[in-house]
């Protein structure tokens, strides 16, 4: 949990649109299709911005424009809304319009950033600005502070991270698992690195 991936995997071009085209159509996610895309205005109200995207090409371009590999904004997808297995989310619910988690956060909503295309490009951004901001070492606050134990094993509230990948991932989302969970180990970077094993044996 301390490394999750190399410093050059987070940059891999690891897929082209095609493939990624076709791994949405094989897991029967609704990516698959052309979808609308749909944003929440300060007042709360959710409504369609008249525009109608690829969700495989927003990804691709995302990943190429901002040297972001396209299996982890894939994953990100996934363990946030579960959107690359769902054939059923509604074009307008909050599983798409914060697809990725990006500005849903524990103080409220910033919902300048919602909408399918907005989120997936702000997540390839921030996680390249991320990357670049590294230090070669860091110990940094995750799951809240707080120490929690499972299984026997007890989990730090703080975290020694040595690659710059997982200075990012920890960055944007940091937390090891899911705390208020008290059975299992999911969410988080835990949830994060059990999809990808799930779907993929190398990052390239």
């Amino acid at each position: 949990m301390n490394s999750i991936m190399s410093n050059s995997a987070l940059l891999t071009q690891s897929m082209t649109e095609s493939e990624i085209q076709a791994f949405l159509k094989q897991k029967g996610s609704i990516l698959k299709n052309t979808i609308s895309i749909y944003v929440k205005n300060s007042d709360g109200k959710v409504y369609d911005t008249g525009r109608d995207i690829k969700p495989s090409k927003v990804i691709y371009n995302a990943a190429k424009n901002h040297g972001i590999n396209p299996k982890v904004l894939l994953v990100i997808l996934q363990r946030e809304q579960g959107l690359i297995t769902s054939a059923n989310a509604s074009e307008k619910s909050r599983a798409m319009y914060f697809a990725m988690g990006y500005g849903a956060t524990d103080n409220g909503d910033k919902v300048k950033y919602t909408g399918f295309d907005t989120q997936v490009e702000g997540v390839a951004a921030l996680l390249k600005k991320l990357w670049i901001e590294a230090p070669a070492s860091a110990t940094l606050t995750v799951n809240g502070g707080i120490n929690h134990t499972r299984n026997g094993e007890t989990y730090p509230g703080r975290i020694v991270v040595d690659t710059f990948s997982a200075y990012a991932l920890y960055k944007y989302c940091p937390w090891v698992f899911y705390t208020l969970d008290t059975t299992t180990i999911s969410g988080g970077q835990y949830l994060f690195l059990k999809i990808y094993k799930g779907w993929w044996s190398t990052w390239s």
